[in-house]
C-alpha cells in the first residue's frame, strides 16, 4: 500500500497553481482510478496499481487519521490525499519494480537518513477553466481521472511513500493464489476450505478449523458486495454455528424460548427482545440471562441489544455466537469487540449509498452537502456505508432519519456519501441519536452543518445506544450557538446552562398550551411539544 499528496495548491514548476475546490474527484471516488507509469497508460505493463482511498483536506480538521495528519503537516496545503494498492503482489514485474524503489526510501527513514523521496504523484484529467494567461495560473476549475509515479514531477511537493506496515491490515488470504487451486483458504492445520462445501459436510474439521473457515469467509465477504458478500457471510455464520455448538452448546431454536421462561405471559419483555434476536443464539444468550439477571437488567440492555441486533450487515457482528460464560456484559464487550475490529477495518474507506425513491433533500449546506430526508425509521444503507446500525431494530412509530450527506455525480448518476445520522420523531420535533460515523461524536467540523439543521426548529435531546456519544448542544462554539439561539432557543432545553434550558423549557410549555388550547382547532397546525406520551 503507498499513499501521499497527489497534488496540492502550491506552485509548480510550470508557474501554475490547482484550486482543489474545483477538482472534481468521482472518479477517483467510484473505484475505477489507476496508479499508472509516467503517464503512460499505452498497455498494462503502465498500469501499476489501484487507487482504494482519495480525499480533499483542506486544513488539519478534516484530518480522520494518522497518515492524513502525517501528510497536513508535511504539506501544509490544501490537498488531495489518496492511498493505493500496487499490484507488485500478483506478479507485475513493473509494480515490483517501483515497490523497490519506494521500499529503499522507507528503509532510509526509518535508519533516521533525511533523503529526499524518488517517487512523486501528478494527477491525470482534464483542465475546464484557468485564470488568463498572466504571471500564475490557477486551475480554478478540473477533473481528476487517474494518478501517475513519475520520477520527474512539475510539483515537487505531491510525494509518494509506502505505508508503514502497522497502517495496512494483514490480510490471511494474501498467500493464496486462488487461481492455480479448488480453495479459498488453508486452516492453521493445513486443511483446504472449499468455497461451496456446506459447513456441515465438513466432518474432519475440529472447532479451532471452524473458525478458520468462519474467518477466511469473513475477510471475502468484506470484499466482495451484493449477494456474493451475502453467500460468504452466510458461510461465514453457519462455521460460526457449528464451532460454537461443539464448543458450548445452548438450545437451539427459539421454539426452546418458552420452555426456558414457564409462562410467557409473566415475561413478556424477555419473549420480545429473544424473537428481535438475529438468530436463535443469540435469543438463546437473552433469555438464558434474563433469567439470571432480571428484568432490570434486561431493560439496561434494550439500546444495545436493538443497535446490535440491527447491525447484521458488519460480518465480524454477525459471526459472533455467545457460549455459557457470556453474561450480559461479557456479552456486550463481545460485541463491541467485534464492532470495534470492523470500524478500524474499515476507518480508511469511503463509502457511498445510492439515495432511495424516498430520500428527499432536507437542507442544502453548502460545499456539495445536503441534509437529506430518508422518509423512513431506518436506513440499513447508511448503517452499512457509515459502520453504524442505521437504527434497524430501533425504530419507532413517528420517526425519521436525517441524514448529512455529500453528493457525487458519478457516471452521470447521483450518489451520497453519508457523514452524520440523526433520528428525528416528528410528533415532537426532537432529535434522539445524532452520530457521526462508527457511532462516534460528530466531528466539529459538521457543527456549522448541524446549527444549521437546528435553526430549522430541530430539539437535540438525545437518548438511544451510546448517548454519550450523541451531538450535545453545549458542543457548539460561542458563534454557531448564537446562531442557533437566536433562531430556536427551545433547542437548548438539555443545556448545560440552567437559564437556558429553563427559557427552552418554558418556551416548549408555552406552545402546548397553545396547541391544546380550545383556539387552536386547525388539525393542520404542526405541534411544536416534545415528550409527548405515544399510545
Amino acid at each position: 500500500m503507498i499513499d501521499g499528496c497527489a497534488t496540492n495548491m502550491n506552485v509548480d514548476s510550470t508557474s501554475e497553481s490547482l484550486d482543489i475546490s474545483g477538482l472534481d474527484i468521482s472518479s477517483l471516488l467510484s473505484g475505477t482510478g489507476v496508479i499508472n507509469y509516467e503517464h503512460s497508460s499505452k498497455s498494462p505493463s503502465d498500469i501499476l496499481g489501484k487507487i482504494t482511498y482519495s480525499k480533499k483536506i483542506f486544513s488539519s480538521d478534516d484530518c480522520e487519521s494518522e497518515r492524513e495528519l502525517y501528510w497536513w503537516n508535511k504539506i501544509d496545503s490544501p490537498m488531495l490525499y489518496i492511498q493505493a494498492e500496487l499490484f507488485d503482489g500478483v506478479g507485475h514485474r513493473q509494480a515490483s519494480e517501483l515497490a523497490s524503489i519506494m521500499r529503499y526510501d522507507a528503509e532510509q527513514r526509518e535508519m533516521g537518513e533525511k533523503v529526499p523521496n524518488v517517487v512523486s504523484f501528478s494527477v491525470e484529467g482534464s483542465v475546464l477553466d484557468k485564470t488568463p494567461d498572466s504571471g500564475v495560473k490557477t486551475i480554478t476549475s478540473s477533473i481528476a481521472r487517474a494518478v501517475t509515479v513519475t520520477i520527474k514531477p512539475a510539483n515537487k511537493s505531491a510525494e509518494a511513500e509506502i505505508m508503514p506496515k502497522t497502517m495496512k491490515e494483514k490480510d490471511p488470504l494474501e498467500f493464496l493464489n486462488r487461481s492455480e487451486v479448488p480453495y479459498i483458504a488453508l486452516t492453521n492445520s493445513f486443511k483446504p476450505i472449499l468455497e461451496f462445501l456446506p459447513a456441515e459436510k465438513y466432518v474432519n474439521f475440529t472447532i479451532a478449523d471452524h473458525k478458520d473457515a468462519q474467518g477466511a469467509h469473513m475477510v471475502l465477504a468484506s470484499k466482495t458486495s451484493g449477494d456474493v458478500s451475502k453467500y460468504h457471510l452466510k458461510k461465514s455464520n453457519d462455521h460460526a454455528q457449528i464451532s460454537f455448538e461443539k464448543e458450548s452448546p445452548l438450545l437451539k431454536t427459539a421454539k426452546d424460548y418458552k420452555s426456558m421462561l414457564g409462562n410467557v405471559q409473566e415475561h413478556p419483555e424477555a419473549f420480545a427482545a429473544a424473537k428481535k434476536m438475529p438468530n436463535s443464539n443469540w435469543g438463546q444468550w437473552v433469555v438464558k440471562n434474563y433469567k439470571t439477571e432480571g428484568k432490570q437488567k434486561l431493560g439496561e440492555m434494550k439500546d444495545h441489544l436493538e443497535h446490535f441486533a440491527g447491525s447484521q450487515h458488519i460480518p465480524e457482528v454477525a459471526a459472533v455466537r455467545f457460549g455459557k460464560e457470556h453474561d450480559f456484559d461479557k456479552g456486550l464487550a463481545h460485541l463491541e469487540a467485534a464492532e470495534s475490529a470492523y470500524n478500524d477495518r474499515t476507518k480508511s474507506k469511503v463509502n457511498i449509498v445510492k439515495p432511495t425513491k424516498r430520500t428527499t433533500k432536507l437542507l442544502d449546506v453548502g460545499k456539495g452537502r445536503a441534509w437529506q430526508s430518508l422518509n423512513a425509521a431506518s436506513c440499513k444503507e447508511d448503517g452499512e456505508a457509515s459502520a453504524h446500525c442505521g437504527n434497524v431494530g430501533s425504530e419507532r412509530e413517528g420517526q425519521n432519519a436525517l441524514s448529512l450527506r455529500t453528493d457525487h455525480n458519478l457516471k452521470g448518476k447521483i450518489y451520497h456519501e453519508p457523514h452524520l445520522f440523526f433520528v428525528n420523531d416528528t410528533n415532537s420535533n426532537a432529535l434522539g441519536q445524532m452520530k457521526g460515523r462508527a457511532n462516534e461524536k460528530p466531528h466539529k467540523k459538521y457543527h456549522k452543518d448541524i446549527a444549521a439543521l437546528l435553526s430549522q426548529g430541530y430539539i437535540p435531546v438525545g437518548g438511544g445506544y451510546k448517548p454519550e456519544t450523541n451531538f450535545h448542544i453545549d458542543d457548539l462554539d460561542s458563534e454557531h450557538r448564537s446562531q442557533v439561539l437566536n433562531s430556536n432557543p427551545k433547542a437548548f432545553i438539555m443545556s448545560g446552562d440552567k437559564q437556558l434550558s429553563q427559557n427552552a423549557m418554558a418556551s416548549i410549555m408555552d406552545d402546548t398550551k397553545e396547541s391544546f388550547s380550545p383556539v387552536a382547532k386547525d388539525a393542520n397546525t404542526p405541534s411544536s411539544t416534545i415528550g409527548r406520551t405515544r399510545e
